[in-house]
């Protein structure tokens, strides 16, 4: 695998690519290995009963948020490189207003969906009146998730040291935070508690950097910047805005669905269980998604630089590599992202 990604990166329009790749990688291996002693921590404290209850909840709710929630980064990638290609900076501010708007609307709409919700998913599975409260509470989580519009904006400025950096910071947190509950003696309560908090950290904490860096790249006064006549100038905004997010929605969301659906048929202890299984073998697609997620920006800016020959160059390596080598989700991610592009 690593003399595979060697030979993709080793030409010079990959440097760059091999670099931000490299850095994605690091803060990914650091939250995944702090990701999974967190969740040994929380079952030592708990038991595997407990456990369950608090990763059915945490499914319950990221799949509402995907689901519903727009996650708008590839929309800001596409039309924010365009922007700035063109020297845009007032088209690039309203992009930054229109996308922002967008994801604060879903993410109030996807909130309000998970407090409807709750009561009728808890029927269903047979959980106890005080866990549906619990789920309740663990909704605010998707009011803060407003993270699309930030993750474009940093990976359009090449900013993935700071995913790197922020990644781990936040494991870490919630990995302290755990350990800190179970050496209080806190009950389930206190561990959901701890849980939400760092993932509200988490979100809150990528949208400060975002907006840092357009502080300090001078676009400032976004918010006083007029939306009027963006779909005109932006044309098929919508669409694409609409298609990729119903896309990438439906499968990220339903990738927990699985974690009810056992904890519906086989209980609480097994759920956990599955859970940690889970989160181990999810550690292989740590080292193939960041490929897209650095590939994805890259192609956007050859593809509004008109630079058609290093676009056509990097996808047919790619493709050669894929052919051969065939790593399952990162490649599929990529063809999907090219197909946007077009």
């Amino acid at each position: 695998m690593i003399q595979a990604v060697r030979e993709i990166f080793s030409s010079g329009p990959f440097r760059k690519l091999f670099k931000n790749t490299g850095l994605l990688v690091g803060g990914d291996t650091v939250s995944a290995v702090l990701g999974v002693l967190t969740f040994a921590v929380t079952a030592r404290a708990l038991g595997t009963e407990a456990l369950g209850m608090l990763v059915l909840i945490d499914a319950y709710v990221r799949i509402v948020d995907k689901l519903v929630n727009f996650q708008s980064w590839q929309f800001m990638i596409k039309y924010g490189s365009d922007a700035l290609e063109k020297k845009e900076t007032g088209g690039f501010k309203a992009l930054v207003k229109f996308g922002t708007l967008v994801d604060g609307s879903t993410a109030l709409a996807g909130c309000a969906a998970s407090l409807a919700l709750a009561g009728a998913i808890g029927r269903w599975q047979h959980w106890p009146p005080d866990m549906v409260g619990c789920a309740l509470i663990y909704s605010a989580i998707i009011v803060f998730d407003v993270s699309g519009v930030p993750t474009g904006i940093l990976r359009i400025f090449d900013k993935f040291k700071l995913f790197s950096i922020q990644k781990s910071i936040c494991a870490s947190v919630k990995f302290f935070g755990v350990v800190y509950a179970g050496m209080r003696g806190y009950g389930f309560k206190g561990f959901l508690w701890v849980w939400m908090l760092t993932e509200i950290v988490d979100y809150v904490s990528l949208t400060i950097m975002a907006w840092i860096e357009l502080h300090k790249r001078g676009f400032t006064r976004i918010w006083a910047e007029p939306l009027k006549g963006i779909t005109r100038r932006y044309p098929g905004i919508w669409n694409f805005l609409i298609s990729t997010n119903l896309t990438g929605s439906v499968k990220v969301g339903f990738r927990e669905l699985d974690v009810l659906m056992v904890g519906k048929f086989l209980g609480l202890t097994n759920v956990s269980l599955y859970k940690l299984a889970k989160k181990i073998c999810a550690s292989l697609d740590r080292l193939t998604n960041p490929l897209y997620q650095s590939l994805y920006p890259e192609l956007t800016r050859l593809w509004a630089k008109r630079n058609y020959a290093d676009f056509k160059h990097i996808v047919k390596k790619w493709s050669m590599s894929w052919e051969r080598y065939r790593f399952s989700h990162g490649w599929s991610s990529l063809f999907g992202g090219v197909r946007s592009l077009i």
